[in-house]
């Protein structure tokens, strides 16, 4: 039994010395926090016998240690767990650098090459430069195109009208588009061309253009005074929209009998909601009282703007409504190949940036990623040249923030460059897609959700198989006859052209050209499940004030039936 004990005694003390030193190597692995006063001061006694046991020692000082830890956490303000595994990190890392100074290169760390981060952040910065100048590009893409790769047509027709205008021949023409940065460039353009041409022909006529935009101000004295200024003649006053005005307006153009004025009114919608339309009508009465060259253009994003006008303003736009709708894929690809080749032969680019504009030209016109395939989706929902531009731009930006995040990842630009922007793309895509429908709905006058809801009536007729345009026309006369209240009253040429108009944004689906949209024969689905349309519809009727019931009824019971 005394052996027993004895020998159990042997054991406990050399595993005491063993497990002792252990410890100590341990404590020197760790961090180089010593022992604190108080622990010494617990730990200190007189002799073996009188210090406390093993257990009690680790317990003690594991204790102490934990105290420091949350008094530092606490002191830095970091969170005690991330504090553990940053000390864990630490005691790795120190156990790395041993094994590594004897020779065992498995835990070798990992060396920053300076001279190859370099070169990754001058790389990026060339990537960077060249994605700015084609994003600068792009943001002129309407001015550098309209009237020459698109909308010739248009152009062409403008311009001789105003050439007939230059001789005597007075000219008043509405401009419609879906876009209104289209109109506004393409004014833009018309106006320096046609400086230009009289420049060239040195001819004596004097063209002031008066350009005015609705949105800037409605209020009628602001915009005589712009146009008087615009003139050279002095300000005038609210008196001056009478007889006065017209005599000061006579005699300043027989003083300067070689000025020709052209009066450019944008998004007239907006002058026509919240006026009651004299000042224009008093200053075309003016322009043609006063016997001068005249050109009126107004540009609107309205297709049904025309029946808004009073019937005095309206007759001056008989068959002069200039459509900017003939929008094709086709031909934004060509001018997005024509941007960047103008970028790599005109631009000062080192080799390496026309390498980098070579990768993002196939990037965006090579079908292996993908983009060809986004763009059209996008055209198909209706958006114009100008949207898919601004997506485009979005996308080069975010491509060029991810290699700014990361350089080292520009050493495989072109193994990840065409996946990265194709992400960037599918990025940009999922933002501007969502809930787009509704907020174009939202936005839609009485007159749009009307000719919406005869298509999805009819839709609804035909067992949701498929509609065509017939059907939802005389949808709507059904719902009129039945109903002779305040209803709103739509004539078939402004259906047609709002009915056109639905379809481009998509809310219509259709694989016919423009042209043979209204056909008979034309068979037409949704662009939404059914039952999305008719909820966001209903959501769109009961959430303004000002559409009327007999819309609401319309909306719910198909044809305005309310006996259903």
């Amino acid at each position: 039994m005394d052996y027993d004990m004895q020998d159990s005694s042997n054991f406990s003390s050399s595993r005491y010395s063993r497990g002792s030193k252990r410890y100590q190597k341990d404590v020197e692995m760790e961090s180089d926090n010593g022992v604190d006063d108080e622990e010494a001061e617990f730990l200190k006694g007189d002799n073996l016998d009188s210090q406390p046991s093993t257990n009690s020692r680790l317990l003690v000082r594991s204790m102490s240690k934990s105290l420091r830890n949350l008094k530092e956490c606490e002191e830095r303000g970091i969170d005690p767990e991330d504090f553990e595994n940053e000390q864990h990190s630490r005691t790795r890392r120190l156990n790395n650098r041993e094994e590594s100074k004897r020779g065992d290169t498995k835990y070798e760390e990992i060396r920053i090459d300076p001279e190859k981060q370099k070169r990754n952040i001058e790389q990026v910065e060339i990537l960077s430069n060249v994605i700015s100048k084609l994003i600068l590009r792009l943001s002129n893409f309407t001015s550098m195109y309209v009237g020459t790769k698109f909308f010739y047509e248009q152009y062409d027709t403008v311009m001789e009208m105003l050439n007939r205008f230059i001789y005597n021949e007075n000219q008043s023409m509405i401009l419609m588009s879906r876009s209104n940065t289209v109109l506004h460039q393409f004014i833009s353009k018309i106006r320096d061309d046609l400086n230009a041409k009289l420049k060239e022909e040195d001819s004596e006529c004097d063209v002031r253009t008066v350009r005015i935009n609705s949105i800037l101000t409605t209020k009628e004295t602001a915009i005589l005074n712009h146009f008087a200024e615009c003139l050279g003649m002095d300000s005038v006053d609210k008196q001056g929209l009478s007889q006065e005005m017209k005599e000061r307006m006579e005699d300043y153009f027989k003083q300067f009998p070689n000025i020709a004025v052209i009066f450019i009114l944008e998004n007239v919608e907006y002058y026509v909601e919240n006026s009651k339309q004299s000042l224009l009508y008093k200053i075309l009465d003016m322009l043609q009282y006063a016997k001068i060259k005249f050109a009126f253009i107004a540009t609107s994003q309205r297709v049904d703007i025309i029946d808004s006008f009073e019937k005095r303003i309206k007759s001056r736009f008989s068959h002069r409504q200039i459509l900017f709708y003939s929008e094709d894929l086709d031909t934004f690809k060509e001018c997005i190949e024509d941007t960047i080749q103008n970028i790599g032969e005109y631009d000062e680019t080192s080799e390496q940036g026309r390498q980098f504009l070579g990768s993002l030209h196939d990037f965006i016109m090579d079908s292996e990623y993908g983009c060809s395939k986004i763009f059209q989706k996008l055209f198909d929902k209706g958006k114009d040249y100008e949207f898919l531009c601004r997506t485009l731009k979005i996308a080069l930006s975010h491509l060029n923030s991810t290699y700014h995040s990361d350089p080292d990842m520009i050493e495989h630009f072109e193994d990840n460059g065409g996946e990265l922007f194709r992400k960037s793309l599918d990025y940009v895509d999922n933002l501007s897609t969502s809930n787009d429908f509704k907020t174009i709905l939202s936005r839609m006058p009485e007159a749009y959700v009307v000719v919406l809801i005869s298509a999805k009536n009819s839709f609804q007729n035909c067992m949701q198989e498929f509609f065509n345009f017939t059907l939802a026309y005389n949808e709507y006369k059904l719902f009129v006859r039945r109903n002779q209240g305040n209803i709103v009253r739509i004539s078939k040429e402004t259906f047609i052209k709002i009915f056109i108009d639905l379809v481009k944004k998509g809310f219509i689906k259709t694989k016919a050209s423009t042209e043979a949209i209204i056909s008979v024969n034309n068979k037409m689905g949704l662009g939404i499940e059914f039952e999305e349309l008719s909820t966001m519809i209903r959501e769109r009727v009961n959430s303004d004030k000002e559409i009327s019931t007999l819309v609401r009824i319309f909306s719910e019971n198909r044809s305005g039936d309310t006996s259903r």
